[in-house]
């Protein structure tokens, strides 16, 4: 993780947004010229340069990113779907195999805090549910899962959701998936965190 750099205050943030982008290397996206927006972040904000994958496939990546925990690195797990405890973990496996579905997980404890939260994932393209975790959980508000072309309407609206998720389609395979921010259309209170969040040109063509 990355350290607090000598003698600077770090700002509270109102809002955090999430923009998972998978498939190049650190070399061919960090200093490249074909992802500038994303790099004038790092520049500007900071580079966490010791953040690595705690396994091996998507799947279980995206259940650690979300619960803290590795629950199955088998791909071909839908929701709703019980989990064999030969490729999943105790937790996951428990109570007939859904035990997933109530593992606590970080939309879950923002709901307890009293704090906002919304799901963008991209579904216009190849669309990939191990790669959107949340859906596996049933301990949410599942009315929060929403689609990104919901993601424009709410950064019109006040409040915006505290912590929005948004996965582009499938995995990014092309280094402009960062060249450009998606453009603000909320009101000034929460320009500052949509000017955060990167994707891919073809989600920003409303």
């Amino acid at each position: 993780m990355a350290g607090r750099l000598p003698g600077r205050t770090l700002p509270q943030f109102g809002h955090v947004v999430i923009v998972p982008l998978e498939n190049h290397g650190y070399s061919s996206v960090v200093g490249s010229f074909s992802m500038p927006y994303l790099n004038s972040l790092i520049a500007k904000y900071g580079l966490a340069t010791n953040y690595n994958a705690d396994t091996h496939p998507s799947i279980g990546n995206y259940f650690t990113w979300t619960s803290g925990q590795i629950l199955t690195n088998n791909d071909s797990y839908s929701p709703g779907d019980a989990m064999s405890c030969s490729d999943s973990s105790s937790v996951a496996c428990a109570n007939g195999g859904l035990g997933y579905e109530t593992v606590d997980n970080i939309a879950h404890e923002l709901e307890l805090a009293g704090k906002t939260w919304k799901d963008y994932p991209e579904k216009t393209g190849t669309y990939y549910v191990r790669h959107d975790p949340l859906q596996y959980m049933t301990n949410v508000t599942k009315s929060n899962l929403a689609n990104f072309t919901q993601f424009k309407t709410d950064l019109g609206i006040t409040p915006c959701p505290i912590f929005p998720g948004s996965r582009p389609t499938g995995a990014m395979t092309r280094t402009t998936a960062g060249s450009r921010p998606l453009t603000p259309g909320c009101r000034p209170t929460s320009i500052r965190w949509s000017r955060a969040a990167t994707c891919s040109p073809a989600a920003m063509d409303y």
